[in-house]
């Protein structure tokens, strides 16, 4: 069973590659931070994809009993989708297998959006959005996913470098140099590593 390491990390740039990165490893030990639905609900508001209003109205029709154990398998499945996916192109590939856009797209077609008139200082349109199906609580996600895939740059997807890491993010540094998921963490990690294998070079 996998460590459950409380508290979601974003620091990969992009919402899908920070929903990827709620599964970890530290020191070789695997940590998953979406144990159950209440996580999952709890990482999406924490991520700005969802608000507290559609979490609660997301959470009444799909968030208990065999619905919840459901929404919970289908999301998973989505992660580990995405995550071939961020491993995919942080390898370098440049093309995206019809698998993975239909993941995404799966995912995209479970939200609607529409536009309303609303009455603010005179009438205008608001769009409003509805989930059709469980799964469209990710949309957000699906949604970054989509849209790096059609306007960023694949090569800047990377893997940190650090030997125990399984964190992927999106670099956008002013050089793209960036190496690690965090330099406090791991780029100390890689440093301290790297300093004893010196010392012990030159002792022996």
């Amino acid at each position: 069973m996998p460590q459950i390491l409380p508290g979601p990390l974003f620091l990969a740039g992009q919402a899908w590659l920070d929903f990827v990165n709620t599964t970890m490893a530290d020191r070789g030990r695997e940590m998953d931070l979406l144990p159950d639905v209440d996580h999952l609900f709890g990482w999406l508001v924490e991520a700005g994809l969802m608000d507290a209003p559609a979490v609660a109205a997301a959470r009444a029709r799909w968030g208990t009993g065999r619905s919840a154990h459901a929404l919970l398998a289908e999301a998973l499945d989505f992660r580990r989708a995405l995550r071939e996916l961020g491993e995919r192109l942080a390898a370098g590939h440049h093309t995206v297998p019809p698998r993975f856009r239909a993941a995404i797209n799966r995912v995209l077609a479970a939200r609607s959006s529409y536009p309303q008139l609303v009455e603010d200082h005179g009438l205008k349109q608001a769009m409003t959005t509805t989930i059709s199906e469980p799964l469209g609580i990710l949309a957000g996600v699906a949604q970054s996913a989509a849209d790096l895939l059609t306007n960023g740059d694949y090569d800047l997807v990377k893997h940190c470098a650090g030997p125990r890491c399984v964190l992927l993010f999106y670099d956008t540094t002013k050089n793209h140099a960036r190496r690690f998921c965090t330099a406090a963490v791991c780029g100390n990690r890689f440093k301290a590593a790297a300093h004893y294998r010196r010392i012990k070079a030159t002792r022996g």
